[in-house]
């Protein structure tokens, strides 16, 4: 069994975004945290994803671990009332990764930024799967790049140099620190 106080600080993260976490803020009253469990299994994977976007401000996220996906699904997010659902099928640094970044551009772009993006990459279609495949698409192009850059994973649809390229775009567009 988790230790409680681990557990409410994990979700206090999750609730709040690391940005805004202070010591005072992992002792939050259980009431005012998302009702999500992390299995035991996963804590440290998410708390390392999650760390990964120190200096980046996220929505409160809701983590779901589904015990049955599609085929083919990894993860996927929502994004409603300033809340981030994130499912999770495929439990790995990456797709939690992943799926976190789909919660920060969400919450912290503007459709200014998102346009400004898809012209620096050549890209239509921000978030539409029906009319362009999944890597045309700027939110995914983004997740991609972004994975690249934390996990230091090399692409193999995009390749290294367009990853890197493209992430430095995001900082210059999104205002991150270098």
């Amino acid at each position: 069994m988790t230790d409680n106080g681990v557990m409410r600080k994990l979700l206090a993260i999750a609730a709040i975004g690391l940005t805004a976490c202070a010591p005072a803020a992992a002792q939050a009253p259980a009431e005012t945290l998302p009702t999500t469990t992390v299995p035991a299994a996963h804590e440290a994977l998410v708390a390392e994803a999650l760390a990964a976007f120190e200096g980046m401000e996220l929505p409160s996220v809701v983590f779901e671990f589904p015990e049955t996906c599609a085929e083919d699904a990894k993860g996927w997010h929502t994004y409603r009332d300033g809340v981030s659902t994130i499912k999770v099928c495929e439990v790995s640094l990456h797709t939690l990764a992943h799926e976190l970044v789909h919660a920060w551009e969400a919450h912290s772009l503007t459709d200014g930024q998102r346009n400004d993006l898809l012209g620096r990459w050549g890209l239509e279609y921000w978030e539409n799967y029906d009319e362009a495949p999944w890597l045309k698409n700027g939110a995914e192009r983004l997740a991609v790049a972004f994975t690249w850059s934390v996990l230091n994973e090399a692409p193999p649809m995009m390749g290294t140099d367009r990853a890197l390229q493209e992430w430095q775009d995001v900082i210059e567009v999104a205002g991150l620190p270098s």
